[in-house]
């Protein structure tokens, strides 16, 4: 998927990688590729690249912002039931 598309399918509108690779028609590890080349890009551009982590479901702790993907178990509690990343861009004014 062409970053530029990401710019526009992901401006105020955040999504996880798994329903951003459903809509591109890519696989997982191509779009966090790609994210990681954006935010890097976005520097230099009137956008930043917004990440609402992850979170358990059971305890409700928080990921690191960094983690694109969904982590498989939480720290604290063990459990399996973890929120899934949301990412957006937006505009910087």
């Amino acid at each position: 998927m062409y970053r530029k598309s990401l710019i526009e399918l992901l401006e105020n509108n955040p999504l996880g990688i798994s329903e951003i690779a459903e809509i591109s028609g890519s696989k997982f590890t191509e779009i966090e590729e790609d994210l990681k080349h954006l935010a890097r890009s976005l520097k230099h551009q009137d956008y930043r690249l917004v990440i609402q982590p992850a979170e358990c479901l059971d305890c409700h702790f928080k990921f690191k912002p960094d983690k694109l993907l969904r982590p498989g178990r939480c720290p604290i509690c063990k459990q399996k039931h973890i929120t899934e990343p949301l990412i957006s861009i937006e505009k910087i004014r």
